[in-house]
């Protein structure tokens, strides 16, 4: 309820997100991380009864199997029911076990009713909510790291991620009367197009978030230091969250609140004096004592990215530390030098990059796409700290 009456609380996401569902639509939110997609999420599920819906948000990110999957979801929405539908899908489940044809052969039924058959009853359980007066929606968080993990398990992993989008996809078709919305911090295209589920990806409409607008941005710092959120300010003035908003650039509510963080000084409205202030706040920013702020985007990489891809991607940022860009496809390849890369797995790599946030491509110029950081913040650290793939 507390962001309803603020400009940075995604009123208008939430707004258009609810229209979406109520059209029948089900949405793949793509965005990298620290975008604020987690928040959008929270601020949906506690809209939902204004807007209508019961919505649950289920976060992925962590679960390596199938099996475990659908437990959590039918987990997730188990406990949203009422006691009621609660006991009429428990009845309805052990009496498919009892009556199942699958049912193994020469089991006893006390040995059958102790198996849990978790796809089965997901899939039950998503059918029998028709039944219910308010519709639900369900917000998967992370997928793409979940596929991700079955697909490092090699070609058995990959085709087990092909087979839970697929069912994931004829559930969505029996239970027409659930929404869903996909998001993650990964790009889940690259995974499709590799694992061959690109058709069941299809069926979700694309949704962009967007980062903040300057003028959220500005609302978002001023109200964050009054409130007591930031420890050495109690206000912020117009032209020091101006100068916090072009030092921070890419307008995410976590690096905007970072930067601010390590604001210090008394309050000034000197434009000049202000640009000081903050260039020394994104200078502790940077510093060592607060390093892991960054380190996170270098762990994305070691996680998600296997060699050789890894180390290409390493040299590909490192270059594009060097100075602020923008660079052109060209000069990049001519500054990495290496043989293994070609333009077209070069475009490739870009595409992915750009879909997590590290890179900001500007694909008009077909020819040579011009690009750099996305985050201007982590191209100084990525500068600083020069990681690389060993």
């Amino acid at each position: 309820m507390f962001y309803r009456q603020k400009s940075y609380g995604r009123n208008a996401e939430v707004t258009e997100i609810y229209r979406h569902f109520s059209a029948g639509q089900d949405l793949h939110m793509p965005g990298p991380r620290r975008l604020g997609k987690s928040f959008l999420l929270d601020r949906l599920v506690d809209a939902g009864p204004e807007h209508g819906w019961r919505t649950i948000k289920i976060e992925l990110a962590g679960v390596s199997d199938a099996a475990s999957c659908y437990a959590r979801l039918s987990e997730a929405i188990g406990a949203s029911l009422p006691a009621m539908h609660k006991i009429k899908v428990w009845l309805a489940q052990h009496a498919h076990q009892v009556f199942s044809s699958s049912k193994p052969a020469g089991s006893s039924l006390p040995q059958h009713l102790l198996t849990h058959d978790s796809e089965g009853h997901l899939e039950r359980l998503l059918v029998s909510l028709a039944d219910e007066p308010q519709p639900l929606a369900i917000l998967l968080d992370e997928l793409p790291i979940f596929l991700s993990a079955l697909h490092h398990k090699g070609p058995d992993g990959v085709a087990q991620a092909r087979e839970f989008m697929n069912t994931l996809s004829r559930m969505r078709d029996k239970a027409r009367h659930v929404r869903w919305l996909i998001t993650g911090s990964i790009g889940i295209d690259p995974l499709a197009r590799f694992g061959q589920y690109q058709g069941a990806l299809a069926k979700y409409t694309l949704y962009r978030l967007a980062p903040l607008m300057a003028g959220q941005a500005k609302d978002l710092l001023q109200d964050s230091a009054t409130d007591g959120q930031l420890i050495h300010r109690q206000r912020i003035t117009d032209a020091e969250a101006q100068a916090l908003i072009e030092q921070t650039g890419w307008l995410s509510a976590f690096y905007l609140l970072e930067l601010a963080g390590c604001l210090r000084g008394a309050p000034c409205e000197d434009a000049a004096q202000a640009a000081q202030q903050v260039e020394n706040a994104a200078a502790k920013l940077l510093g060592d004592a607060n390093s892991n702020t960054f380190s996170t985007w270098e762990e994305h990489l070691r996680k998600h990215y296997p060699d050789p891809q890894r180390g290409q991607v390493f040299a590909l940022l490192a270059e594009l530390a060097l100075r602020p860009g923008p660079h052109t496809l060209n000069t990049l390849l001519a500054g990495l030098a290496d043989a293994t890369v070609s333009e077209p797995s070069l475009r490739a790599l870009l595409l992915r990059l750009d879909g997590e946030g590290f890179v900001s491509v500007d694909w008009d110029n077909a020819d040579s796409p011009t690009l750099m950081f996305r985050n201007p913040l982590l191209r100084r650290w990525w500068a600083r700290y020069q990681p690389t793939a060993a």
